[in-house]
């Protein structure tokens, strides 16, 4: 038996509607890809430029830390020479002390009284010497007591007899106190007031 066709019109249809079917699929398949392949694109763009933000990121970090390095280094450069300098200032402040101390002595001590030795300690010295007799020691005791600049007069031992230069002596050992304000020239008391400051 023969099959004859009847509606040969739903066989068109159908052939018809199974192309516009795989054509829809195909275009569905490659408007998938065109859009996944564009978000990929997109989202490795992102990536790139993420990764481009945290080089640059870490560039600036390591730069930061650089001139933080640096700022340390020049911090202790810095106060190296703060150290320096107060080194500085206070044998400024010693030399001055010395040397006014030393211009100060002779005008306290009377003819007829030696100085063989000083000894300096901060703010305090010590002579030690020879005189030819007591009432010497006393004027050059009271010339000391008496001076504005000296504090803390102390005769800690009076020796009589010493045998110098083929005569007697008394030997003798004094200490006192300077004011270093009073003292100085205004020069080194500008060192002076810096460092207490």
């Amino acid at each position: 038996m023969s099959v004859i066709n009847l509606l040969p019109w739903r066989e068109q249809q159908r052939r018809h509607h199974r192309q516009r079917f795989v054509i829809l699929i195909i275009t569905a398949v490659l408007g998938g890809y065109f859009i996944s392949t564009l978000a990929l694109h997109h989202f490795e763009s992102e990536v790139a430029i993420q990764n481009q933000r945290v080089v640059y990121l870490q560039k600036a970090i390591i730069e930061q830390r650089l001139r933080m390095n640096q700022l340390s280094d020049v911090a202790t450069q810095y106060e190296n020479l703060l150290q320096r300098l107060e080194l500085v200032q206070t044998l400024q402040a010693e030399r001055g002390k010395t040397t006014a101390v030393m211009n100060l002595i002779p005008a306290l001590i009377p003819q007829g009284v030696y100085i063989d030795k000083i000894r300096m300690r901060g703010k305090r010295f010590k002579l030690f010497g020879i005189s030819e007799n007591t009432a010497l020691l006393a004027e050059m005791l009271e010339r000391f007591e008496q001076e504005p600049t000296v504090s803390y007069v102390e005769i800690h031992s009076i020796v009589h007899g010493r045998q110098r230069f083929d005569k007697s002596y008394q030997a003798f050992e004094l200490s006192f106190q300077v004011s270093l304000s009073t003292l100085l020239p205004p020069a080194l008391k500008i060192f002076q007031s810096k460092e207490v400051g």
